[in-house]
């Protein structure tokens, strides 16, 4: 005998993976996860450095591009750029 509807659970696991959706989307906006061009908080937040730290590796030779007003860092420079410094 079961307990529960088959509408019921359809709907249940339609809400949950609603609910999935919106967490993971939040998440990776939130970390960054999925852009490949950081904004320089979201390149702080990648690299687990503050701002003072970014400005250092900038004065450094990390790269990044202006584009209207707009600054970017690539995670491939990011990685590249402490990559070189690994000892």
């Amino acid at each position: 005998m079961q307990v529960l509807s088959e509408d019921f659970l359809l709907n249940l696991a339609s809400s949950i993976e609603k609910k999935v959706d919106q967490t993971l989307r939040m998440i990776e906006k939130k970390y960054a996860i999925r852009s490949r061009y950081l904004k320089k908080k979201n390149a702080c937040i990648y690299a687990d450095i503050n701002p003072r730290t970014l400005d250092k590796w900038l004065a450094k030779g990390l790269e990044i591009s202006k584009i209207d007003g707009c600054y970017r860092i690539d995670t491939k420079d990011i990685d590249r750029f402490i990559k070189k410094y690994r000892i």
